[in-house]
């Protein structure tokens, strides 16, 4: 029977060695530990690899080259080192190869790289050479240029992976980046929003996505349906045609077609679909898309233990409920469900907060929302209508609102001219000074339960006078 790995055993396995094990506690045999040897290098590594088979200190172990080490090696390669001197394997050395030319670069270079004379190897290796290499592995080189073994080329695998990479490294057996850990782009995103909701759903081919096209169902990578949430992690080839992957301009068209039939049933169904391209940073993107649709506003509520008011929490399915509770950044309802039926409040009921994302759903979402700000009606409701463009909001809403507040990227600048006409003669000019605070990641507030000409009309935050003439 193996000994149980624990804290007491690293410490003497490092003893052992003449070292000491740093860390002061053991979580299990995967988690790195903290090690010290006799010459006080230090390092990371897990008790497993440590206790079998990794050796002792890294830095004792990495071998260490002499001048005399160089300049054999330089006579192998039927060449010379020129240097008089060798400090290390990054500095650079003088060398001079059989056909008496002579470059300087480091012998780690070399060694690690497998090379020598770089005028020797010009015009060894061509991009057709470049194209073999790549369909050995069942892929191709997208390039079509070649220049040299150091400057990338795009490439791609045989399960549609798109890289760029130096030729050498794919001459030296190197491939796919992807391949070895699977999907490791669309990992990263889904472990960026679990990070604020929880795990997704497990499901990734609801039934509303099954067609007769498509009896199967497509397949949403990253779905939240307790939220009316999810994303597609998109690559290359969902936005150009690219011959190798898609062998024919029609395939693509399909492909096209079905990336937007996916997007139209998610909408009719209240799911908000957003995309996070190859050449986005989804540390960035992500938290934008979840701004945006007031998620993280509700999270942080929750989390700073402001009250939400929700209309009969009973709508939402107890194995629903269940998995909300579990979830520590989960809000007291799905966002979807923050949209009652008007018919059904009491008088009694609790102020109700309503957020709607005008761009995110469809026709029949804005019927249910529109009551809800016709004025003088049912008094209980407070309701706050997001949307990222003004204009775009059902006329009815916006002669309803009381309250205007722009944010950043709420819309253009002709958007903002036609809000502004009323109380301005120059609504251009107006405009601009909007715009300009917008940018300076202010917020400018229209008050229209006022005169045009009261100087608290339009504010800059909630309590300073904005004067739009200056």
């Amino acid at each position: 029977m193996s000994q149980k790995l624990s804290l007491s055993i690293a410490i003497q396995i490092a003893k052992s060695r003449g070292g000491e094990c740093l860390s002061g506690s053991y979580v299990n045999c995967k988690e790195l530990l903290r090690w010290r040897c006799a010459n006080l290098h230090e390092w990371s590594a897990t008790l497993d690899n440590i206790k079998n088979g990794q050796k002792w200190c890294l830095y004792c172990n990495i071998k260490r080259y002499t001048l005399e080490d160089v300049k054999r090696f330089a006579q192998t390669m039927n060449g010379e080192c020129l240097s008089e001197s060798y400090t290390n394997c990054k500095k650079p050395l003088h060398w001079r190869c059989a056909n008496l030319h002579e470059w300087f670069t480091s012998f780690r270079s070399i060694k690690n790289n497998n090379s020598w004379c770089p005028q020797c190897n010009v015009g060894q290796n061509t991009l057709e050479d470049m194209r073999a290499y790549a369909r050995e592995k069942g892929g191709e080189c997208l390039s079509d240029r070649y220049y040299n073994l150091t400057t990338k080329l795009l490439w791609i695998c045989k399960n549609l992976h798109i890289w760029e990479a130096i030729p050498h490294n794919i001459k030296h057996g190197t491939w796919c980046p992807f391949c070895s850990n699977k999907y490791r782009r669309e990992k990263l995103c889904r472990d960026i929003v679990t990070d604020y909701l929880g795990a997704p759903s497990k499901k990734r081919r609801p039934n509303f996505l099954k067609t007769q096209e498509h009896p199967t169902g497509l397949e949403l990578d990253i779905y939240y349906p307790e939220y009316g949430f999810a994303i597609e992690v998109q690559g290359k080839q969902h936005e150009v045609y690219i011959e190798f992957l898609h062998r024919d301009p029609n395939n693509f068209i399909k492909q096209q077609a079905r990336d937007q039939l996916k997007k139209e049933l998610c909408e009719e169904n209240w799911i908000v679909l957003r995309e996070v391209w190859y050449y986005e940073d989804p540390y960035i993107v992500i938290p934008e898309h979840l701004r945006e649709l007031v998620i993280l506003s509700l999270i942080r509520m929750k989390e700073e233990k402001m009250p939400i008011f929700v209309y009969n929490i009973d709508e939402t399915s107890n194995k629903s409920s269940e998995r909300m509770k579990g979830n520590k950044y989960s809000p007291d309802c799905p966002f979807r469900l923050l949209i009652p039926d008007i018919t059904k409040f009491s008088p009694d009921r609790s102020t109700v907060v309503v957020f709607e994302d005008l761009c995110a759903e469809p026709k029949k979402v804005q019927e249910r929302i529109i009551p809800y700000f016709i004025s003088g009606r049912h008094q209980n409701i407070s309701p706050i209508y997001v949307s990222q463009k003004y204009t775009q909001a059902p006329k009815i809403i916006r002669e309803n609102i009381s309250h205007l507040a722009l944010f950043r990227g709420s819309g253009s600048r002709d958007d903002i001219c036609r809000i502004v006409r009323q109380y301005t003669d120059d609504p251009k000019k107006a405009s601009k000074i909007i715009d300009k605070h917008l940018r300076d990641r202010n917020f400018v507030v229209f008050d229209f339960t006022k005169a045009v000409d009261d100087p608290l009309s339009v504010r800059l935050g909630w309590d300073t006078p904005l004067k739009l003439d200056e």
